[in-house]
């Protein structure tokens, strides 16, 4: 179980002159805040990417605190 998200980072499948890398990370804000409540809130760094491995929209990585 995780006792505390430390970091999320989104990585963004874009193409050039996309601009709102932030607004589909607050999708993953907001799942670990659901579920974690304070707990899952982390810092948390949106990348832009030219692509990602199975050509995936997205890929989300964490680093979390279990105890």
């Amino acid at each position: 179980m995780i006792d505390e998200l430390l970091s999320v980072t989104v990585y963004i499948n874009a193409g050039t002159g996309f601009e709102k890398h932030a607004a589909i990370a607050d999708f993953a804000s907001e799942f670990y805040f659901e579920e974690l409540g304070n707990a899952g809130i982390g810092c948390r760094t949106s990348i832009g990417v030219s692509s990602l491995p199975g050509n995936a929209p997205c890929e989300i990585s964490i680093m979390a605190l279990v105890r």
